[in-house]
């Protein structure tokens, strides 16, 4: 088995084959680069023998489980985890797909402190209604796992995971497919689930200043775009005023090493033209940093710009005590 990356990505895919990788990638995180290189950073051998516990029954398909009661002793595997259902118990379908362990004993069954997913998908025209009555929990779901009606608690929390581990393992997938060292080793990134009317869902545990700003943002897209966005379209907001967390400030540099510093120089001269500065000025909002280039009617409002003529090094001496002060204040909680 071949751990392979893109060159420059943080997080490698197994793959069996090194041709196979770009499919693989597509496949998981939702695109490819052929004229990128492939590093290869390990070559792993596996081995397996058979399992000391006996007797276990290996179901082929996770979805079995999904219309049919399953008996102990049985190993039932699924997309991301395996349920072990000891003899005398016994695993039932309940709402929205999820398997119900319980023990059979001769007065009641007792519920296991267990309740897995058969499989991870629910239909995107599922309608939920929660309340604090019993809902149905014995009756295997709808085709497509799908289900209508009203949710116990116990329902209702496994509902609750399922949507929040799509928003966690999404997050997931962006910080490995990511290039930037800002998403895929500081994490400054968040994901969300919003309902087709812009209706926040879900949220992962991410960063919360993107979080509270994203239904903003979600609302001037709907706003902007309504029923022309198409399936597999993405929209890309950079407004302060649509769910924007910063003040636009855009910078670019050079490195010493840089293999095409010819190209890079040009664009760099573009960026600091007339037209790029009027770009900026007036989709972004920045302030224009080339003399004779108009700023915006909103930044115009805000009065003239009085820089702060501080040298970056006199600022960088200062580092170490600021530090010191961030520490003593517990700035990061």
């Amino acid at each position: 088995m071949l751990s392979c990356r893109y060159a420059g990505q943080g997080h490698e895919i197994e793959v069996d084959d090194v041709q196979r990788f770009g499919t693989v990638h597509e496949e998981r995180n939702g695109f490819s680069l052929p004229q990128t290189p492939v590093e290869v950073i390990a070559l792993r051998a596996f081995g397996e023998r058979r399992s000391p516990v006996s007797p276990i029954e290996l179901l082929e398909r996770a979805d079995a489980v999904s219309d049919q009661a399953v008996s102990g002793p049985v190993s039932v595997p699924a997309a991301d985890h395996t349920v072990w259902i000891p003899e005398g118990w016994t695993g039932r379908p309940g709402p929205l797909g999820a398997l119900v362990i319980t023990e059979e004993t001769a007065d009641a069954a007792v519920t296991a402190d267990a309740a897995v997913t058969a499989d991870g998908s629910i239909g995107a025209d599922a309608g939920v209604a929660a309340d604090t009555d019993a809902g149905p929990s014995g009756s295997a779901p709808e085709a497509g796992n799908r289900w209508h009606g009203s949710l116990d608690s116990a329902a209702l929390a496994v509902l609750l995971a399922r949507l929040a581990g799509v928003a966690d393992e999404a997050g997931a997938v962006l910080r490995r497919a990511a290039f930037s060292p800002n998403i895929k080793e500081r994490a400054d990134c968040s994901v969300a689930l919003f309902t087709a009317p812009g209706e926040l869902l879900v949220q992962a545990e991410h960063i919360p200043v993107h979080l509270g700003s994203m239904p903003a943002a979600v609302h001037a897209a709907i706003e902007a775009f309504g029923e022309e966005i198409e399936p597999g379209e993405q929209i890309v907001l950079n407004d302060p005023f649509a769910g924007g967390t910063h003040l636009n400030i855009s910078g670019v540099a050079m490195t010493k090493a840089a293999p095409n510093k010819e190209n890079a120089l040009k664009f760099m001269e573009w960026l600091s033209g007339d037209h790029a500065q009027k770009i900026y000025a007036e989709t972004n909002y920045e302030f224009p940093v080339k003399a004779g280039v108009e700023r915006s009617e909103l930044v115009k409002s805000w009065g003239e710009l009085n820089p702060d003529t501080t040298p970056l090094a006199d600022i960088a001496t200062a580092r170490a005590a600021a530090l010191k002060i961030m520490e003593t204040v517990d700035f990061d909680g």
